[in-house]
């Protein structure tokens, strides 16, 4: 499904993001504060493994259906 994808790719440019934006904070004020923006990061990334491997699955049962029905 198309927003599974569109869900998989947001999550992704989240963490990106997240990830320069927490290295530039913590070059310019430190840890204490960029840690917010590398744990947002870690959520983000967990986020997009679970919508991708979510995507992977619905594909495969979609296929799996489309050939049993093919077969009757």
């Amino acid at each position: 499904m198309k927003i599974l994808r569109i869900l998989e790719l947001s999550w992704l440019t989240i963490a990106i993001v997240s990830i320069f934006i927490g290295a530039y904070v913590y070059n310019t004020q430190g840890f204490g504060e960029a840690k917010w923006f590398f744990i947002f990061t870690l959520v983000a990334g967990v986020m997009y493994a679970v919508r991708r491997k979510q995507r992977i699955s619905y594909s495969r049962n979609e296929k799996d259906r489309s050939e049993n029905t093919s077969n009757l």
